[in-house]
Parts: structure tokens; sequence; C-alpha cells
């Protein structure tokens, strides 16, 4: 069987990736994210792109990567709603 090996790492980066969607919708949605503790956010944060900083140094840009972005990005964006939460919706 001739399978690449770079599609286990896509798919592993994919899932990585997307891990966050559920709390960034919820986050988006309700306007906070004051639930999410602040040292989870800034432990998958930190992780995120020292990680990911790293694979980019080592090996270059390679596809798989790019989902780390996502995942930074959308725990960003969590971190965003835990520090700035909005008001409730009318």
């Amino acid at each position: 069987m001739n399978f690449d090996i770079d599609y286990i790492g896509g798919l592993g980066g994919a899932l990585f990736g997307i891990a966050a969607f559920p709390s960034v919708y919820k986050a988006v949605r309700t306007g906070s994210a004051v639930e999410v503790p602040a040292l989870t956010i800034w432990l998958f944060w930190t992780a995120c792109l020292t990680y990911f900083g790293w694979l980019f140094l080592k090996f270059g840009i390679q596809w798989p990567f790019f989902f780390g972005g996502v995942e930074t990005v959308s725990w960003s964006v969590i971190a965003w709603y835990h520090y700035f939460p909005r008001g409730h919706r009318r």
C-alpha cells in the first residue's frame, strides 16, 4: 500500500486546528468566554506559538502547519472574549 505520511500529519493538524471551534463558536455567539479558565487559554495559546513555531523553523513551510495558525487564531479569539466580554444581546 502506497500511503503518503503527510496525509496523517494533515489529518492530525486539521483535527487540532478545528478542536477549538466549538469554544470559538460559543464565545462569538454568547459574547463571552469567561467559563474557559484563563490558565487553559494561556497554556494552549503558548503551546501553539512555541510548537508550531518550532515546526516551522525545523521543517520550513509544510501544508499541515497551516492548521497551527488556525488553532492559534482560535485560541486568540477565545482569549479576547474571555478578557473583553461584550454585553448581553438584546
